[in-house]
């Protein structure tokens, strides 16, 4: 082979080479063609399902599955209705200028908020807990009825002597009952002593109850009503047991066996400890109970083994000057039933109110 043919070899082999350099380059320009290609077609085909999701979203007919609403059950007749109605200080007086002016009381307040309290007790259970027939009731009297004279202070300020508070309440109170039994078929009272009405300024444990004005105010009371559907339980002891549907009940005022406590938690530990007490008591006697209801401690609460009543005084002179809780007159109701045991716990409130949650000072004429 000469020269010349050796020259023409390599620029073939040159043009060659150039070609399959553009053969390369035209196929990496063709590739990315068609990734940008298939990206496109990628969101394109994305972008086709958003828009057949958001069609089929906005034209769907819903169909949504009928949940219908159960015919009510047939009434039973198997509820009981159960409140307490304790220190309501009868014819104790409050100042109203001497507590800022959030509460007072007087005997004329005082039967204004113990019609509010019986009225209730029937009213909240018919309009409030529809769907029942009650049967009956039960009202636990836990004590400190009367404001009583067990100190000097109360023995000047107070409405009547206790003999004439006793006439007084006894013959309003007896007026309540009997308007209880004529809107249930049974009405069961239990009644304890609370402190305020001892006779004695020492308390004393011997014939404790049948020495107290509570205990002589239950009697009293019990001879004044004269419907025989009204039944009582008025104990020569300073507590009451009672059963209601499948319920144990201790009623005790709240001051005996419940000291203890001290500082912020100081009521809460006092009851707490008052009722590990009782029941120790109780379960070495043979006897036990489900739920203790007590008084005495002014505020309202409820718990799963205890139900503290509220009073129908409200705040006093003594509350208020030691900043207790400044809590509106409450009393406690709730129903029983054999199936659910007690339920539908509320507070009566047995004076007028206002949206704040103060006392309706003009409503109730002070």
């Amino acid at each position: 082979m000469g020269v010349a043919d050796e020259i023409a070899d390599l620029q073939f082999g040159q043009r060659v080479a150039e070609l399959e350099l553009q053969v390369e380059q035209q196929k990496a320009k063709l590739s990315a063609k068609s990734a940008a290609f298939r990206l496109v077609t990628k969101k394109l085909t994305e972008l086709e399902r958003h828009v057949l999701l958001n069609e089929a979203f906005f034209t769907a007919t819903p169909e949504p599955p009928q949940w219908l609403v159960q015919k009510p059950a047939l009434r039973t007749r198997h509820v009981t209705v159960c409140a307490m109605l304790s220190d309501t200080h009868f014819d104790e007086v409050v100042n109203p200028r001497e507590v800022n002016s959030v509460n007072a009381y007087n005997r004329e307040i005082a039967t204004q908020r113990l019609r509010r309290f019986f009225d209730k007790v029937i009213s909240l259970p018919r309009d409030h807990f529809g769907g029942h027939e009650y049967q009956g009731v039960v009202i636990f009297m836990g004590g400190d009825m009367i404001s009583g004279d067990i100190h000097e202070e109360l023995r000047e300020t107070n409405e009547d002597t206790i003999l004439g508070t006793c006439l007084y309440w006894s013959e309003q109170l007896a007026a309540g009952f009997s308007m209880l039994a004529d809107a249930y078929e049974q009405v069961h009272v239990i009644s304890v002593c609370g402190n305020h009405a001892r006779r004695t300024r020492k308390e004393r444990a011997k014939l404790r109850a049948r020495d107290s004005f509570d205990w002589l105010l239950a009697h009293m009371t019990a001879r004044a009503v004269s419907a025989e559907n009204v039944t009582w339980q008025i104990p020569e002891e300073t507590d009451a047991r009672v059963t209601v549907q499948n319920t144990r009940y201790l009623l005790t005022h709240g001051n005996l066996g419940f000291s203890g406590g001290g500082g912020i938690g100081g009521a809460w530990m006092s009851i707490v400890r008052g009722d590990l007490r009782r029941r120790q008591r109780e379960n070495a006697a043979g006897e036990t109970y489900d739920t203790l209801l007590v008084g005495h401690w002014h505020c309202y609460r409820t718990g799963g083994e205890f139900v503290i009543n509220g009073c129908l005084k409200g705040v006093d002179e003594y509350a208020y000057s030691r900043s207790f809780g400044l809590e509106p007159p409450k009393q406690a109701l709730w129903l029983e039933t054999a199936d659910y045991g007690p339920f539908g716990h509320t507070p009566i409130y047995c004076a007028p109110m206002l949206p704040d949650g103060r006392i309706d000072r003009k409503n109730e004429g002070w």
